[in-house]
């Protein structure tokens, strides 16, 4: 498990023994001791196993609040892994006693904001939607600084669609900056609608909050590639769409009979307006084409990663194509080397290379070949990965006219 995590970078798989433990716990039912049961709560709210397995959450919580044996803190807390479990698997038969766990604290904790967000949760779990956003803006209006409950005001919003989640995250982060959960929410939301340069900003700051976390790095990477592809693919249907619309104008003004400088001066205004488009589709004569940011972030990933990250290092590959295919991205990293202090690259590939755009090939080739070692000795027996990598570094290291 340990190995799947670091390779694909599911940072927050539960490990199969504490889902053992939890089913286990599960199916003894009234026979559960109270240590086990608040052992088995307490592990599957720092493992997130109720996203996984809600039901059997919640029935480990309803039998241990059944044994009546709890402090305050415990019955608090597995009232709310309860009603969490309830959320997201709702049961009628488990209601009942969530009301009354519910109202037994709201009885004893009037003031409590915890307890208030209890509430909430229930009403969410009832299909009271309504209900539960009055309980959590009066939480928040008590408290504004509750996380927890903004967060779950985040998560109804989400009902509505991808629009009223990422206004809701907006506002969130502008009371939570330092979120990372609700930075990370914001940029998939973002990649879900096809905006990867407003998700590589959203992981961008996740990385300024964790700049250790190889996951963000290549989060970045990834957006950045994604956009310089989509970007390709806009410039494409640009220049199809002037072609067409040239060719247009030009049937039209031999249809109606016009002169030649009539016809000449149609396709000049037909020429200027795609040329407007494209300038204002494009980014400043200063700007770093993106190809280029996502192989500096891939790179900065496999890094950090010590090369243990296999989506990091397949994408570097790619990156290093998307590079090795543009011209303008080849002179701006031949333009980086000459303007930096200290060489770039990977693992100081590019170290005392003469700055030009040949040797900026060459360095860039040598990165892919750098990840693609990587990725063989991460992923020897695969070889579907494997082949889609050499391509690739075949692609980036092939040379090219300067």
């Amino acid at each position: 498990a340990a190995r799947l995590r670091r390779c694909t970078g599911l940072f927050c798989l539960p490990l199969p023994l504490e889902m053992d433990a939890l089913l286990e716990c599960a199916a003894k039912g009234s026979s559960l001791s109270r240590d086990e049961g608040v052992k088995t709560l307490r592990l599957a709210k720092e493992r997130g196993l109720v996203l996984r397995a809600p039901q059997k959450v919640a029935n480990v919580a309803q039998t241990l609040i059944a044994t009546g044996s709890l402090s305050d803190d415990e019955r608090l807390a597995a009232a709310e892994m309860l009603i969490e479990g309830l959320v997201r698997a709702p049961s009628a038969a488990n209601l009942d006693l969530a009301l009354d766990t519910v109202t037994g604290l709201e009885e004893r904790f009037p003031m409590s904001q915890r307890v208030g967000r209890l509430r909430a949760m229930f009403e969410e779990a009832r299909g009271r939607i309504d209900a539960s956003f009055e309980g959590l803006a009066a939480v928040l209006e008590a408290n504004s600084s509750n996380m927890i409950a903004s967060r779950r005001l985040v998560a109804l919003h989400s009902r509505d669609g991808v629009v009223s989640a990422v206004r809701a995250l907006n506002e969130h982060l502008e009371t939570f900056a330092s979120d990372v959960t609700a930075w990370v929410q914001l940029g998939e939301a973002h990649m879900s609608c096809g905006r990867f340069r407003l998700a590589a900003f959203c992981f961008s700051e996740c990385v300024l909050l964790m700049p250790a976390s190889h996951h963000m790095h290549r989060r970045v990477g990834e957006c950045l590639l994604s956009a310089a592809a989509a970007a390709d693919e806009d410039a494409d249907e640009r220049g199809a769409g002037k072609a067409r619309r040239s060719a247009d104008a030009g049937r039209k003004s031999a249809k109606k009979g016009r002169s030649t400088a009539a016809r000449r001066r149609e396709d000049a205004a037909v020429a200027a307006a795609a040329g407007a488009v494209e300038e204002a589709g494009a980014a400043g004569p200063d700007a770093e084409p993106l190809a280029l940011q996502a192989r500096r972030h891939l790179a900065q990933a496999c890094r950090v990663s010590d090369r243990g990250d296999a989506s990091a290092l397949l994408m570097l590959i790619k990156a290093c194509q998307a590079v090795a295919d543009s011209a303008d991205c080849l002179t701006a990293a031949a333009k980086a080397v000459a303007d930096a202090s200290t060489p770039p690259g990977a693992a100081g590939i590019a170290a005392g290379l003469p700055p030009d755009v040949e040797q900026a090939a060459k360095d860039n080739g040598a990165m892919a070949v750098w990840a693609l070692r990587g990725l063989e000795a991460l992923l020897p027996a695969d070889a579907l990965v494997l082949a889609v990598a050499k391509r690739a570094a075949e692609a980036a290291t092939a040379t090219r006219d300067a």
